[in-house]
């Protein structure tokens, strides 16, 4: 903690160098000057914006203190550290928000793993396209599950089928038959199977380009950027397709990302 208030004042030092350097250049170091001293005003008003939010957040939880031992409590100032940081650096409300969502999750869930530091660490690296594409692959992953379903259906259908076709048989030979139900039961599948069928079709493939306005190489460089910071994986690398490059999905630390960006 110590270290990092070093690091903070050394840059206060020379920014204060620099005003009076500046100061020397005239009209051009008076505009430089003035600049700076925005952008100081400006980050001192998104700390205080921060400061606010996350007591209001603090005041919705319950009462009692957060049972952190001494090392925990240590990496939890770190993480708000950097998250303060980061937030007050950030000229993206959207980002802020996100950093502050990861302090309270934080502290919500009691965690102040390494992988809150990566958290903030991705959240700004990453762009907002990149952050909506993460939300299409959540989004994808139910898809998946969805079409799962479908096709367990489908399988139920052909059984119906069989089994509707028996009793007509049964009918027309006079015999006893349960065609009525047999018919019944093939009509609520085939419904059930046409609402699912729906549902996958509205919801958007997140590994076509053209979902995002994007050409093929324009997709995979934003791609391969969640790829690397381990957000998505690539199906091929996993042994679950044939070419590489081709079928993403979002992996368990992209779904528990998406998880603590949210308020």
């Amino acid at each position: 903690m110590a270290k990092s208030r070093t690091s903070l004042e050394k840059s206060e030092y020379i920014v204060s160098g620099v005003k009076i350097g500046l100061s020397f250049l005239g009209p051009v170091g008076t505009i430089l000057t003035e600049s700076i001293e925005i952008r100081d005003r400006v980050r001192a008003k998104r700390a205080s914006q921060f400061i606010e939010g996350l007591a209001s957040y603090i005041n919705t939880l319950p009462s009692g203190p957060i049972n952190y031992n001494d090392t925990q409590k240590e990496q939890f100032a770190e993480i708000f550290e950097s998250v303060f940081e980061s937030a007050v650096r950030s000229s993206s409300e959207v980002r802020r928000n996100r950093l502050k969502n990861i302090l309270c999750n934080s502290l919500k869930s009691g965690d102040v793993s390494d992988d809150m530091r990566r958290f903030i660490s991705i959240t700004n690296r990453i762009s907002e396209l990149q952050v909506q594409m993460l939300g299409l692959y959540n989004n994808h992953n139910e898809r998946q599950g969805t079409q799962r379903t479908l096709s367990e259906l489908r399988h139920e259908l052909n059984r119906l089928q069989i089994a509707r076709n028996k009793e007509a048989k049964n009918e027309k030979s006079g015999y006893a038959n349960k065609l009525p139900t047999a018919e019944e039961a093939l009509k609520l599948a085939q419904k059930q199977a046409d609402d699912l069928n729906a549902i996958v079709e509205e919801l958007p493939n997140p590994n076509n380009p053209e979902q995002f306005g994007l050409d093929k190489a324009d997709f995979l460089s934003e791609v391969q950027e969640l790829v690397s910071n381990g957000l998505l994986h690539d199906l091929h690398a996993l042994g679950q397709d044939g070419l590489p490059n081709r079928h993403f999905a979002l992996s368990s630390l992209g779904k528990r990302y998406l998880q603590y960006i949210k308020s």
